[in-house]
Parts: C-alpha cells; sequence; structure tokens
C-alpha cells in the first residue's frame, strides 16, 4: 500500500470561518481504500441483449428545428446532467439510464441508427451518476454504494468495493485519471479523490458533524454536489449540508441578506493539494446562486445568479478557478433560467428554463453573446417532480450535439438535437 500522497492537518482561516481538516493518516487509508477493480458477475448482458429502436425525428413547432427524440417507453428514461458526459468522443453512442427492464440500468443507443442496448445488470443503479470516459471506451456509474464501469462495446463490468458505501458524483478528469467520491455516515461526510488506475486514494477531505462555526452556524456533517474540476482535479467545489432552516437541506446563507457577504457562500472548495475548503463563491446582495459547472477547460465556474426574493430578473455567470474575474454572460429579465452546461470549447453555453411545462432550450454564443431557442422542451419540472422531470441539457464533447430529457409525452424520454454549423454561423457575428 503507497502512501498518501497528501498527509496535512489544516485549520482553514477565511474571514472569521473555521473548519478542521482531519490529517489523513495511513490507517485511514487502509480502513476506506477500494481492493481495486474486480470483475463483476453479469458482464455479458451486452451480448444477450436484443437491440430495439424508437427513434424519431420531427421539428420544434415553435422554432422549425430538427428534434431527435430517442428514446420511447413508458418506464421512462434519463440521459443528462449539465455536468456528465453521455456523448462518446465519436459521436457514435449517447449512454442513458432507464428502469424499463423494472429497475433502473444503463443503456447506449447509436446516433447513426438508433439501435438501443442493454450495458448493464447490476443492483440499485444510480441512475442519475454516470459518464463516459474521456478514452470512449467505457462507462463509469455508481450502483449499491460501488463504483463500477462498463466497456460500452463488449459489455465487460468492472466495480470497486469500498468498506462504505460511496456516491459518484459523475464527472471524471479529462486526462481521464481522475475522480470524487463521497461517502456520508450519521456523523460525518468525507471525499475522496480517487485515482481511477488501481482506484488509490490520492487525498481526503473529512467532515464532521455538529462543527459550530462564527454566529452560530452549525453543520449537520452533509456535503453535496461534488465537482471536480476536470484539468485541475484537485480542485473540488461541493454544497455543505446544514439545518439553519427548513426550506433547503444545504448550508445555504445566501438568502439571508443581513449577514456579511463573506457568510452566504453557497459552494465552497477543496484543495487536494494545500487540505484548505474554504467559502469560493458568495453572491451581491439580492441575488442568489444555483446549478454551478466547471468549463470543461478548468479556467471557469459557470453558474446561474438570481433575484432573490424571486428570480428574474436572473444571469448566467463565471469566476475563475481562483473565483476572481466576474463575468456575466447572458441576462433575461423574464425566463427562470435554471440548468446548464459550457461547450468543451468553452464558446457556447445550453441552458433551460424553469418554467413548468413551458420551457425551452437557449444555445448561447459565450463571446458575442447572441442567443437562439433550439426547442421547447416542454418538461413539467412541477412541485414534488422527479428529477427525470427536468430537461438538464449538456453538449457532446465535439459539440455537433446536445442531449436533454423532457417528460411533455408524459413519461421522462431521452431527446437530441444536432447543431448545424449554420446555427452556430449565424450565432457568431
Amino acid at each position: 500500500m503507497k502512501k498518501c500522497r497528501i498527509c496535512i492537518q489544516q485549520f482553514c482561516r477565511n474571514t472569521g470561518l473555521f473548519i478542521l481538516i482531519y490529517l489523513i493518516s495511513l490507517s485511514d487509508i487502509e480502513a476506506q481504500q477500494s481492493s481495486g477493480w474486480q470483475n463483476y458477475r453479469e458482464a455479458e448482458i451486452l451480448q444477450h441483449s436484443e437491440p430495439v429502436v424508437e427513434w424519431s425525428k420531427y421539428h420544434d413547432e415553435d422554432t422549425g428545428y430538427e428534434v431527435w427524440q430517442m428514446t420511447s417507453n413508458d418506464s421512462g428514461a434519463w440521459a443528462t446532467h449539465f455536468n456528465t458526459q453521455s456523448f462518446t468522443p465519436d459521436d457514435q453512442y449517447l449512454v442513458f439510464s432507464s428502469e424499463r427492464t423494472g429497475n433502473w440500468q444503463l443503456f447506449r443507443v447509436d446516433l447513426e441508427n438508433g439501435e438501443i442496448r442493454q450495458l448493464t445488470n447490476v443492483n440499485s443503479l444510480n441512475n442519475a451518476s454516470f459518464t463516459v470516459h474521456p478514452n470512449g471506451e467505457e462507462v463509469y456509474f455508481g450502483f449499491d454504494g460501488k463504483l463500477g464501469r462498463v466497456n460500452i462495446h463488449t459489455g465487460e463490468i468492472y466495480h470497486a468495493d469500498f468498506d462504505v458505501p460511496v456516491i459518484f458524483r459523475r464527472l471524471i478528469s479529462n486526462d481521464g485519471r481522475y475522480t470524487v467520491v463521497s461517502s456520508i455516515d450519521e456523523n460525518s461526510s468525507t471525499i475522496l479523490l480517487l485515482s481511477l488506475l488501481d482506484v488509490e486514494i490520492e487525498a481526503k477531505l473529512h467532515w464532521k458533524g455538529g462543527t459550530t462555526l462564527s454566529l452560530g452556524v452549525e453543520w449537520t456533517g452533509g456535503i453535496s454536489h461534488t465537482m471536480l474540476n476536470p484539468a485541475y482535479p484537485w480542485l473540488v467545489t461541493f454544497l455543505p449540508r446544514s439545518t439553519h432552516r427548513e426550506e433547503t437541506p444545504y448550508f445555504d446563507h445566501q438568502r439571508d441578506m443581513s449577514l456579511p457577504m463573506k457568510l452566504r457562500a453557497r459552494v465552497w472548495i477543496w484543495d487536494a493539494r494545500t487540505g484548505e475548503a474554504r467559502p469560493f463563491l458568495s453572491m451581491p446582495y439580492h441575488y442568489s446562486n444555483t446549478h454551478e459547472a466547471w468549463g470543461w477547460d478548468g479556467e471557469r465556474f459557470f453558474f446561474f445568479q438570481k433575484h432573490a426574493p424571486g428570480w428574474v430578473p436572473n444571469h448566467i455567470a463565471s469566476v475563475n478557478k481562483e473565483g476572481m474575474d466576474w463575468q456575466n454572460h447572458h441576462s433575461d429579465d423574464t425566463l427562470r433560467l435554471g440548468h446548464g452546461s459550457p461547450s468543451y470549447d468553452g464558446e457556447w453555453f445550453i441552458s433551460d428554463g424553469q418554467d413548468p411545462d413551458r420551457n425551452p432550450l437557449r444555445l448561447i454564443n459565450l463571446e458575442t453573446g447572441q442567443w437562439k431557442d433550439l426547442c421547447w422542451p416542454d418538461a413539467s419540472i412541477s412541485p414534488g417532480h422527479a428529477e427525470q422531470a427536468h430537461v438538464h441539457p449538456s453538449f457532446s464533447s465535439s459539440g455537433n450535439y446536445v442531449t436533454y430529457t423532457s417528460d411533455k409525452t408524459g413519461s421522462p424520454e431521452v431527446y437530441v438535437i444536432p447543431i448545424s454549423q449554420d446555427v452556430k454561423d449565424k450565432l457568431s457575428k
């Protein structure tokens, strides 16, 4: 067993806030270290599954743009999150999860002929936690408290077991070497930076519950929305959880305008090289932020800035990886902008709207500010809705396609929009 590369005990002293970063000892690593990748017993499902085609194409009645509906199954499907890669780099396959077999499993759909084949047959798949590896050969996913990977061509499955259940958070570094998982129990939460070659722990942030900070704020120990910077994987953003108000499970004081700015950060950042965890992003007074995503080059951190109270006016904005150089990229005084993500080349942003049953999919040129609504997914986004009712758009790595989910037909289905060069040219002038 190699020694941990980052072993630090440090207090973060930032604007009067103090949090303990626990020493990472060799015994800690031995207690939580995975035994590496192991063959999974049911790796042959791809060869045994029969392909089906559910693909249909139509033109959006509001915009005229072509839309591909890739799935049509009453059990529902889910393909995307704004920090997930669902396409293979060559744009051959789109990966999605579906409950059509009686429980959630992963499937691939061929973008040339629409053939759908089943990839996994595992227990307790986390239907929203999967991503295509940058090598285009594998899909990494979370299931039954484990980290798994399946070969997208052969269906061969490997899994990594930990002594404690872990949650996979979708993002893999651009070089394919690192990811983060988290582990949560009644008393604490832990973020683990993993090397994917042999599932070795590179660094660990341990967050102990019950920590009382300045102004009487108390953490319950929870951590959510961990996001690894894809180009600088030692930088990991996350949202702490708190019990300070009933409306949200997050440590979210940003709507309390009586507090000083330094205590209103929703997003924190952990630097695994130094062990420091600190507040990262605070909104101006009368604003809050949601739905954050790293740019794929790692240089900028995007988010939605919303008026508080209320929602509009709202903006799509970003800061650099140091939390500086604030830029507003797009604004709307009436539409409630919601989820979105940048393209791999950093030139484009795709956003949905959050008005129930009437919401557009908006393509934005980040340099010129020009934009166009590509279609109207019209997802339900109703109170108490399932996550699959959100649009959650994202780009293929080539930038030639956008995928999203909508339940406008009655059940969540997976859609793709080809982005023509003509559309891009018009928005680049």
